[in-house]
Parts: C-alpha cells; structure tokens; sequence
C-alpha cells in the first residue's frame, strides 16, 4: 500500500470513476493536488488538496453569514481544502482505511497551508470532528440541503494540528469496530 500524487490522464480517469462526487472533472484534479490510494497495483481510494478559489465547500453553504464568513476567511488567509475522499467499499474497514487517514494528516501537517477546510454529511464521521479533538476548530458551519438527507458540516482548522486530529480519527475508528465510519469528505 502506498500513497502517491497523481501525475498522468490514467490517474485522473481512474479517480472520476471510483469517486462518488458527480460534479469532478479531470481539469479540477487537475489544478490541485490529487492523491492516490494503491494496493496490490489498483488504485482503491484517494481524495484531494485543493487550491481553487472559490472552495468547493463553500458552493454549499445555504446561510448567507456563513458563506460571507468562509469566503472572507478562506480570501485572506492561506487555506487549503480537503475534499472529495474516498476509499473502496471493501477496504472501509481495513487497515487501509485507517492508512489513508494518516496520509492526510501527514500530508497536512508537512503541507504549506496554515489553515484546512473540510466538511462531511456523514453522521459518524461528524461525531468524531465534534469530540475534544487536537485541531483547533476555527470555523464550524453547517449547510441544510432539502436535497440531501444528512446536512453538510464544515470546518476551518489549524494545519499544526492535522496530525494529531487524524490520529484521533484513526483510534476513533478502531474503537468502534462494530460500526462503520462513511468516508463522504
């Protein structure tokens, strides 16, 4: 197993394929920094660090304050976002699930951002952001879709923490053996 920057039309493909986000194009991943789940030569999960202004996320937020907030958040100061992660249904509870989460924070902490914008509509994976964690939560915003029946929450935090939220995440995972955390980042 091993995670690695996506660097030809192959990678890119592969990724729009197994990605559940329908909105995804070649050009977005593209413009930013795709990474790459491979195992036994398959690519099997991924997500992306991404540097386009305006934010994916921020294309959800239905509150006007709150969208007014994270766009001047995100204008002035150095922000990356995590998105579109995911990994294959039949790894979600393996050892390479929990190995993905360690990729992002590593990639977080050693990454240029100061700051990291991320969200989920997962229910589960929201109980572990709320729980006392490492990072620092400069941002917490929520997006009610009539369309979507979990609503997006999304979050601004602190790159020096990355590390040790994503660990946090990973224990958490592990402690909860009989459930399942969805990876819908």
């Amino acid at each position: 197993m091993k995670i690695i920057k996506a660097i030809n039309e192959n990678h890119y493909s592969v990724f729009l394929q197994k990605c559940h986000h329908s909105d995804l194009s070649i050009d977005y991943l593209k413009k930013n920094t795709t990474y790459l789940l491979i195992h036994k030569d398959e690519i099997c999960g991924g997500y992306v660090f991404g540097n386009t202004y305006p934010y994916r996320y921020t294309q959800h937020l239905t509150d006007q304050y709150d969208q007014q907030k994270m766009m001047h958040f995100t204008a002035y100061n150095n922000v990356t976002e995590i998105t579109c992660l995911w990994i294959d249904k039949s790894y979600k509870k393996s050892l390479l699930n929990k190995f993905l989460w360690a990729s992002i924070g590593y990639h977080g902490y050693f990454g240029k951002a100061e700051y990291y914008l991320f969200g989920t509509k997962s229910k589960k994976l929201t109980k572990f952001f709320k729980f006392p964690m490492a990072v620092n939560k400069f941002m917490v915003s929520e997006a009610k879709d009539k369309k979507l029946q979990n609503p997006f929450r999304f979050y601004i935090a602190d790159r020096k923490k990355t590390f040790l939220g994503a660990i946090e995440i990973i224990l958490g995972v592990l402690k909860t053996s009989d459930t399942e955390v969805e990876i819908n980042v």
